[in-house]
């Protein structure tokens, strides 16, 4: 797969509250979206291992809940993704995700609440 295969011109919001697999999966075609890419602009993203597991393995049957729980943990414990709440929600982190990604000006700003005590020491 290619960054073009993921990358549209458009805007694009699918969330947890107003879509269901079947929506989401009409609006990619519609939008000719390969993928659905799992952290925003900030490097943030969903702490929910479901949620996780549908973006990166959407149509794995082999890759569980457990496994993908299992994997964050490890992520986790090296500090290579930092959780946190918000309003309720759980939610994550990359904090080295701007020394790799570098320019994100151009894509849509950020869905998810910025996580408390960002701490520049990654």
């Amino acid at each position: 797969m290619n960054a073009c295969d993921v990358m549209t011109t458009q805007k694009v919001w699918a969330c947890a509250e107003t879509s269901d697999a079947q929506s989401v999966a009409k609006m990619m075609l519609e939008h000719n979206i390969g993928a659905i890419p799992v952290l925003d602009r900030e490097g943030r993203g969903r702490y929910n291992d479901t949620w996780v597991r549908s973006k990166i393995f959407p149509l794995r049957n082999d890759v569980t809940d457990e496994q993908v729980c299992l994997a964050m943990g490890w992520l986790y414990t090296r500090r290579m993704i930092i959780p946190y709440q918000s309003n309720g929600r759980s939610y994550f982190h990359v904090p080295s995700f701007p020394r790799y990604q570098g320019d994100t000006s151009k894509e849509a700003e950020s869905y998810y609440p910025p996580p408390p005590d960002l701490d520049d020491d990654d």
